[in-house]
């Protein structure tokens, strides 16, 4: 997946479910060395499965992020598309 995102540099968000978690990143070479141009990652799995535990230390947001964990929320994203830019309110 890094190679192929690294080959495309018109990427500048990746949306992602099925983790039974909901979170925001912000990627870059600072957490993934081999990354050659920074991208937003988006996780909303939590449709109505257990939730696991987030360790916030890997993950700039998470839903009531506080302490070591995230709690065990549940959410949904809205994205809204304007040109090359986007939003995303959860």
């Amino acid at each position: 997946l890094i190679s192929v995102l690294n080959n495309h540099s018109i990427v500048s968000a990746a949306f992602f479910g099925h983790e039974h978690v909901v979170t925001y990143t912000h990627i870059n070479d600072s957490r993934i060395s081999t990354i050659t141009h920074p991208f937003e990652e988006f996780v909303s799995g939590g449709a109505g499965a257990g939730i696991y535990d987030t360790n916030v230390s890997r993950v700039a947001y998470c839903i009531g992020k506080s302490g070591a964990t995230c709690p065990k929320l549940y959410g949904y994203m809205s994205v809204d598309l304007s040109g090359s830019g986007f939003n995303v309110s959860y």
